[in-house]
């Protein structure tokens, strides 16, 4: 059970920062 939330966790995490890395990518682009 742990294990499950867990994973769920890294999968959201990692989800996240890639969206963050999408978000400064776009910001570096406009400059």
């Amino acid at each position: 059970e742990m294990d499950r939330i867990r994973g769920n966790m890294d999968e959201s995490a990692t989800e996240s920062s890639r969206r963050e890395m999408k978000r400064q990518h776009k910001l570096q682009q406009r400059m």
